[in-house]
This record gives C-alpha cells, sequence and structure tokens, in this order.
C-alpha cells in the first residue's frame, strides 16, 4: 500500500488563502502585504508575530487549525505531477491518503471533495489523524508492506523514535518497530539527500525531489514496474 501525505506533499496552501485565515480569526488588518509572499513567510509577518505573543495560547489553537479551515482547504492547489503519477500507481498499487488535517465532518468532506474534483485516485479513502505516531499506527495496522510518502518526514522519524523508546515496557510498541523495519518505506517528498538524523535505522527511507523524479527514485519499491510513457 501507498499510504500519501496530503499537504506540502500532494497539496499546495495558497498564501492568499492564509492571510485571509488570519483576518478572520486574529482580526488582523493585514494590509500591504507583497504579491510574492510565501506561505511560511506569512508566520513571520510582524502583526502575526505580535498578536501571537499577546494571545499565546489562542495564537496556538489558531495555529493548529490552519489545515482544517475550510477557507483554506477549499483554496490548495495540487503539487504539480502528483495526480499523473498517483493515478498511474494506484494502476499497480493500493493508494490511500494519510492525513493530519481537521477531522470535523466539513473539514473531511471537502479534503475529499478536493480529492475527486483534481482527479486524485481513490478519492475517499483518507485516514485523519491527529499525530504523526498515529500516521504510521494506522499504516502499520494493514498487513503487507507500505510505503508513506510524506514532505514531513522528519516528523515520521522522531514518532519512530519515540515509539522504540517505549518499546522496552510495551509488547505493542515492540511489534510496531520490529514491523516498520520488515515492512515500512518512508519516502521523504522534497529532499534531495538525506542526513542521519532523517534516518531511523532498519526502515528504509529514499528521497524523492518532485513527482517528476517518481520513476527514477520510487519506481523500484512498485510490485510491477511503471512502464515509461504509460
Amino acid at each position: 500500500m501507498f499510504a500519501v501525505d496530503i499537504d506540502g506533499t500532494i497539496a499546495e496552501g495558497r498564501p492568499a488563502a492564509l492571510l485571509d485565515y488570519f483576518r478572520e480569526t486574529c482580526r488582523l488588518a493585514l494590509v500591504d502585504i507583497p504579491e510574492d509572499i510565501t506561505w511560511w513567510d506569512i508566520f513571520d509577518l510582524p502583526e502575526v508575530v505580535a498578536y501571537r505573543k499577546l494571545h499565546r495560547k489562542r495564537y496556538q489553537r489558531i495555529r493548529e487549525n490552519v489545515m482544517g479551515s475550510l477557507l483554506v482547504l477549499r483554496a490548495c492547489t495540487p503539487v504539480p505531477g502528483a495526480v499523473a503519477q498517483l493515478r498511474r500507481v494506484s494502476q499497480r498499487e493500493e493508494v490511500k491518503y494519510v492525513t493530519i488535517r481537521g477531522d470535523d465532518l466539513p473539514s473531511q468532506k471537502t479534503t475529499r471533495a478536493w480529492l475527486a474534483q483534481l482527479g486524485f485516485p481513490n478519492s475517499d479513502s483518507v485516514v485523519f489523524c491527529r499525530s504523526f505516531f498515529q500516521k504510521i499506527a494506522q499504516v502499520m495496522r494493514e498487513p503487507g508492506e507500505h510505503v508513506i510518502i510524506d514532505d514531513r518526514y522528519a516528523q515520521l522519524v522522531e514518532a519512530l523514535h519515540e515509539v522504540e523508546e517505549q518499546a522496552g515496557d510495551d509488547p505493542r510498541y515492540q511489534r510496531m518497530i520490529e514491523g516498520a523495519r520488515r515492512r515500512l518505506t518512508i519516502v521523504a517528498f522534497g529532499a534531495t539527500a538525506l542526513a542521519e538524523q532523517d534516518l531511523f535505522p532498519g526502515v528504509r527511507t529514499v528521497a524523492l525531489p518532485s513527482w517528476d523524479q517518481f520513476d527514477e527514485c520510487c519506481g523500484a519499491l512498485l510490485r510491477e514496474p511503471i512502464e515509461r510513457g504509460a
């Protein structure tokens, strides 16, 4: 099974929607914003930083719910190459989406509708998680070999280390770590190279800079190789 993350892996948030989200939730004016501002630069705007310092707990809740906002979700655009590559992969493997997004019903409906509208395969097959640990646990419950494609691969590795720390006291965690070493591959989306801290001992990890490089970097992970041009 290929378990594919959504945000940052196959979906890109639009800065304009994020600005509107902060205007609505924080009641900030946010005027005279550069047209070419990036998603991550918005979090460092002076008005946003000042709000964070004054309302730390409220800001934390607002920040955590960004990808649960219907305003933000509906405005997402597909990462180049993602739709075509996953449609090809789905001809050989089961494709499922595993995401840390808002798990309320409106967010779930919007997510599935977005996937279907853009032509992603198996758009109804979405698992909504609340942590990276839960992502791994949900995937490893299924039998067979699994590939997780995620731009936040470092957090997946951190979660595995946390599980390993608990493994000595809990046989369930021991089985999870053993299963991960036998059956799990992490594909680090957006990475051109992997440092030692990006790896978990015994778990295969592959760098995938972009979807256009899928065949070159990840073609061997498929049970049946995809023919070029298929």
